[in-house]
């Protein structure tokens, strides 16, 4: 059985259309950074909840956690 859809799913493509609309993709963003893109039009309330959100996707082909300080992500 199949996990259903969850929010962090829909944050997750949520993002990804901002990413999208906002010509984004190649660039490495730190969660601060996706949020400020993000927030007016995805429910996510602070870039500790991005990186939820972004971490919970990290195996994802389509994401590239950079480990550092701060985490930088890169969306392929």
């Amino acid at each position: 059985m199949e996990n259903p859809h969850t929010a962090r799913d829909t944050q997750f493509e949520a993002i990804l259309r901002v990413i999208d609309e906002e010509g984004l993709r190649g660039e490495e963003l730190t969660a601060r950074e996706v949020h400020d893109v993000a927030k007016e039009e995805v429910s996510l309330s602070s870039p500790h909840e991005v990186a939820t959100v972004l971490g919970y996707h990290s195996d994802d082909p389509i994401i590239e956690v950079k480990e550092g300080s701060p985490y930088r992500y890169e969306f392929c």
